[in-house]
């Protein structure tokens, strides 16, 4: 490694004002000056479409945090880019020139958001995660989203259900879904990019990806595919060429024990293939590389999702949503919808919808719902649940079944770390568009504290008596006021709900018109009781998945479900439970309401 040069660049401090609190930010640059075969060795972390990264068009601002953390931004578009840190109003605040050939080893915070361009055009919004050391490789590649009319099965199978943005496909025999076209080219392209949205069904199943020229997969007679196969069972990693040969040198960046890969939740892969190496990246975190040298796979072919295959898991589903890959130069344009703008119709890094893309009308917008079930902890003075998983599914079933919510727009966490939600929160930052609607649901343990006069959510590694792994309201408030929808509602079945109204205040006046009430934005919560104990078999979530399910008008207010639940949850509750409705504070709530909008 050839020797760095280290620039120290004077240290700023801002005093910042957010909604709930003031806090002084404090950030120190250093340039690193080194080889680019250097920054190789790491396997060029190009992380552009992994989950720390935010659409380049994206609406986005840090959100107060007190988690330092260190991001190298590496440059690799070949001419200087400029580096502006994002306030937490939204406004952009310069930070320096990254050169081409210099990595920019950034102090910064879990949370904060970091936007990159070239002469006035946006290549890409980085927003830190918690992990204390990550990477940002800077890239100037257009993207091509791939839909079901992209792909096809290399046999008949009944079962495979087609979506808009992608497909799902029964885990009982094998089977591989071809991209139609040959997508890559490293011929011409130096590094080709594939990012998709994965959804395992069961532990047992696997993640596998195939690159081939002649579409002969790992495990079929003379293949010629480099495979990468994922597993959560044993949270491993594999990649060979051949048939049961050609197995390839890796290098993790994760410890064994970590539970990297999750079945029962959507996560985001992103692939990044070279002639040197290939480099996989889940949820916007590195987790191995696999080197190239000497591999015996064609450089130009299609890209392959394979289902193995068991019959003991024939019950279950694999869906596989939002895919896009780079585009080789030849297939790249100067203007036109997904040009190489860096906007977020060119960069669909989180399967967010082109400008053509017609899920919902222009009235209405889409309907997104994040879906929390903490049931099992790792805290061993923290009991567990029985019932929060089941009424989840139940609740994700009455939306899905009964209204406007497409499945491909509901995120369900099982007991999730700390991280899990925030990760999902900051995917909604840029998936959901102003015109969209968002419901967020709760169901697990929570803690009100007096003294502090804060409420908080315990995920599952949350421990008692240490704080850092539980999530506060000043933080879930932080994230409502962040995701720029037209309509929020959060639902919180948890003890000690009622703390996130930061002065709680139901509704009055006289009901207006269901147009008014949609036009204007909305912040609001219901919850299942006050500032007191609730029961782990959720009376407050049987009667609110029953008057969804029963519910016949076209549109129903969340003022009216409230209504509907609100008596007979206090008549029935064996803990004397009084749900609460009400605004989120300082979270831009102007007087209107979400409309759930049934099925036709």
């Amino acid at each position: 490694m050839s020797e760095a040069a280290v620039i120290s660049i004077p240290r700023r401090s801002e005093r910042i004002a957010s909604s709930f609190t003031k806090t002084k930010v404090q950030t120190m640059l250093s340039l690193s000056i080194r080889r680019r075969a250097a920054i190789r060795v790491l396997g060029l972390l190009i992380v552009c479409a992994a989950l720390g990264t935010r659409p380049a068009g994206a609406q986005v601002r840090s959100i107060t945090s007190e988690t330092p953390v260190t991001i190298t931004f590496d440059n690799a578009v070949g001419a200087p880019v400029e580096v502006y840190w994002i306030d937490f109003e939204g406004n952009e605040q310069r930070y320096g020139t990254l050169e081409p050939e210099i990595t920019w080893e950034q102090g910064t915070y879990e949370t904060h958001a970091w936007r990159f361009k070239k002469d006035g055009r946006v290549l890409g919004v980085y927003v830190a995660n918690a992990e204390p050391r990550q990477y940002y490789t800077v890239y100037d590649v257009a993207r091509k989203p791939l839909g079901p009319a992209d792909f096809s099965p290399d046999r008949e199978e009944p079962g495979l259900q087609v979506f808009k943005d992608g497909f799902s496909l029964p885990y009982r025999r094998p089977i591989t879904v071809w991209s139609t076209e040959e997508v890559y080219d490293l011929n011409a392209s130096q590094t080709f990019l594939l990012s998709f949205d994965a959804l395992i069904g069961d532990a047992g199943q696997e993640v596998i990806l195939a690159f081939s020229h002649n579409r002969v997969p790992w495990g079929a007679p003379e293949p010629d595919a480099l495979t990468i196969r994922v597993s959560p069972s044993d949270q491993d990693f594999w990649f060979r060429t051949g048939f049961y040969e050609g197995w390839l040198d890796t290098e993790l960046y994760y410890e064994p024990s970590e539970r990297i890969v999750r079945a029962g939740q959507t996560q985001r892969y992103t692939v990044a293939l070279s002639e040197a190496a290939v480099t996989v990246a889940v949820d916007g975190r590195v987790m191995v590389r696999a080197s190239l040298e000497g591999a015996a796979f064609e450089r130009k072919g299609h890209v392959g999702f394979v289902v193995f295959g068991n019959d003991e898991l024939a019950h279950t589903r694999i869906a596989y949503r939002n895919v896009t890959v780079s585009r080789p130069p030849a297939l790249a344009t100067t203007g036109g919808p997904g040009a190489n703008r860096g906007d977020a119709g060119a960069n669909r890094d989180f399967g967010t919808p082109t400008d053509t893309d017609t899920s919902g009308t222009s009235e209405a917008g889409r309907y997104f719902a994040l879906v929390i079930a903490v049931e099992q902890y790792a805290g061993a003075t923290i009991n567990d649940l029985d019932f929060p998983v089941q009424d989840a599914q139940n609740v994700i079933r009455a939306l899905t079944e009964n209204y406007t919510f497409d499945p491909g727009n509901v995120i369900f966490l099982r007991d999730p770390v700390k991280a899990d939600i925030t990760n999902a929160l900051d995917r909604l930052v840029d998936q959901v568009k102003p015109n969209d609607n968002l419901l967020i649901f709760y169901a697990g343990h929570g803690y009100w504290d007096e003294r502090m006069k804060q409420g908080f959510w315990l995920p599952a590694d949350a421990e008692q008596g240490f704080r850092a792994n539980w999530l506060s309201n000043g933080t879930i408030r932080d994230y409502i006021n962040g995701i720029r929808t037209r309509h929020t509602l959060l639902i919180s079945d948890a003890c000690f709900s009622g703390g996130i109204f930061k002065t709680r205040e139901a509704f009055t006046g006289a009901d207006r018109a269901v147009e008014e009430l949609f036009r204007i934005p909305s912040r609001k919560a219901m919850t299942s009781g006050t500032l007191n104990v609730v029961p782990d078999e959720s009376v407050f979530v049987r009667y609110l998945i029953k008057a969804l399910r029963e519910n016949r008008a076209p549109f129903l207010t969340s003022r009216k479900l409230f209504d509907t639940i609100r008596e007979p949850v206090i008549n029935n509750s064996p803990l004397s439970q009084v749900p609460q409705f009400g605004v989120v504070h300082n979270t831009g709530d102007e007087g209107g309401e979400f409309i759930f909008v049934h099925k036709r």
